[in-house]
């Protein structure tokens, strides 16, 4: 069964909206805000990074409900009909890479370059361990998101396991004290026991120099919730550029302002942005965001 996000479909305000559930007459796709111009809040927000879309491509109406076929028929302004999924979805979308509805990936090799051949699936071997080739294209080390800029980790799932294999856990832990509370060091299960918290697991990874870099970082809690297909089953997030993301909460750098001892994650199971104790263990997913 599909896990999705609850979507808001209409909202009636008397005196400010009427007829909900009529069919419009005046919905036109809006692709993209490229080459709009604009003072105050739409100024300010044209020099915001680039955000991906949501990945929802399925409409709704008062009558026959949500997770229905856009059929043109339904209220206006959904979702589905604005923005990179649009455009995917009727094949007016430039991409540098693929990836799902507005979703553009590169796949990068160890040396942090792209993969001369992007087409390729993820293989494994009969027991679901990865065994492609980067030669062949058919397993990466990273992958390059064109239209935040940011360059995400790939997990691993080999036999014997290794530093980043998609089962490891670790607890939040930040040196730094950001929030007054450090965390919990080394409360998870991981490749070298005493190092499974989130800055060591960043400290390890900057140390390998993944992908010809040593910049590796935790994302933010905006940052993960970029990566989440929410018109997906779980996991919610494009398991083709992905493979060995699983269905787990990950751990953002994010901090939570209301009680020390929590940290921000992001849920891949339902595409949920929520908070838990720093003590808890969950999965790292890293970042960096140089070119």
């Amino acid at each position: 069964m599909a896990l999705h996000r609850p979507i808001l479909i209409a909202v009636c305000l008397a005196g400010l909206l009427s007829g909900c559930n009529s069919s419009s007459t005046s919905d036109t796709p809006v692709y993209s805000n490229n080459g709009a111009a604009g003072t105050g809040l739409a100024a300010m927000n044209a020099a915001t990074p680039p955000v991906n879309d949501t990945g929802v491509t399925y409409c709704g109406d008062g009558a026959g409900g949500n997770n229905l076929p856009c059929k043109g028929d339904e209220p206006a302004l959904q979702d589905a009909k604005l923005g990179r999924d649009a455009a995917a979805a009727v094949g007016v979308l430039a991409k540098a890479g693929s990836g799902a509805y507005g979703f553009d990936f590169t796949k990068l090799g160890a040396d942090g370059q792209p993969l001369t051949i992007q087409n390729q699936a993820w293989t494994t071997d009969g027991s679901g361990l990865d065994n492609g080739t980067e030669a062949a294209g058919t397993i990466w080390s990273c992958v390059k998101d064109n239209v935040s800029g940011l360059t995400w980790e790939v997990k691993t799932h080999r036999s014997p396991a290794n530093l980043q294999d998609r089962s490891w856990t670790y607890s939040w832990f930040n040196s730094a004290n950001i929030g007054g509370n450090k965390g919990t060091e080394a409360g998870g299960a991981c490749f070298q026991a005493g190092r499974c918290d989130t800055e060591k697991y960043v400290q390890d990874i900057n140390a390998q120099g993944l992908c010809g870099h040593a910049d590796w970082r935790l994302p933010n809690q905006q940052e993960l919730v970029g990566l989440t297909l929410l018109g997906s089953t779980t996991p919610t997030i494009d398991s083709a550029s992905f493979p060995n993301t699983l269905s787990l909460n990950y751990w953002s750098g994010s901090g939570y302002a209301g009680q020390a001892d929590l940290a921000r994650y992001v849920s891949f199971v339902y595409g949920l942005a929520s908070y838990g104790y720093r003590n808890n263990n969950y999965a790292v997913l890293l970042v960096r965001s140089a070119p």
